[in-house]
């Protein structure tokens, strides 16, 4: 016989639903009192294993040269997107400055893009519409779709954090047409949803 059947036949079915259902309860309020504590040390566990990693890219650049140096220096540009906008302009234009003394203009453009993204991070909007103007522009020069239309829609993006809904709309819609050429519907998606939170 079960615990539950042994309580039923001690203080009858109806004493033993209750009991259960207080049970229940207990176990839900526990979860619900005790879950942000754990979900605190996990998200804290995970936000001291970027920091570290983060460490180790930083450290990591010393060792390198060239084009393997600008595009570590891009990719802890984006690790830092959202965390460190200061941080993600100087690794930007520190890449924008290596890929300039080589002469590699994909990879100025990726770091002109990538600073006008933490400018605008930054609210600092004249700046940030500059740098990424300008990475659309070399895109353009060099026949870079892919990269030319995910710029503009970087550009929207920031046209539209100003409420400029009308140039936000054009880039979105450009960026929209070139996606669709592209077959990337990863981007259609992208761009449709921009385009949906102006009409909003």
């Amino acid at each position: 016989m079960t615990a539950i059947g042994k309580l039923n036949k001690r203080i009858g079915p109806v004493g033993g639903i209750f009991i259960q259902n207080v049970f229940l309860m207990t176990v839900l309020v526990l979860q619900i009192l005790f879950s942000p504590l754990y979900a605190t040390k996990s998200e804290n566990k995970d936000e001291k294993q970027k920091a570290e990693s983060l460490q180790a890219l930083e450290r990591r650049l010393q060792s390198l040269q060239g084009l393997d140096k600008i595009k570590l220096h891009y990719r802890l540009a984006r690790r830092y997107k959202q965390q460190d906008a200061d941080k993600m302009i100087t690794h930007a234009l520190t890449g924008f400055r290596i890929s300039s003394r080589l002469g590699d203009l994909k990879q100025k453009a990726i770091g002109l893009g990538l600073a006008g993204i933490g400018y605008s991070y930054r609210s600092k909007y004249g700046p940030a519409i500059k740098h990424v103007k300008e990475a659309i522009q070399i895109f353009r020069r060099i026949g870079d779709r892919k990269n030319v239309s995910g710029f503009l829609a970087d550009l929207g993006t920031i046209y539209q954090d100003q409420g400029a809904n009308s140039q936000a709309l054009s880039c979105f819609l450009e960026s929209l047409k070139t996606e669709k050429q592209l077959k990337n519907e990863i981007g259609v998606a992208r761009c449709l949803t921009n385009i949906g939170i102006i009409y909003w």
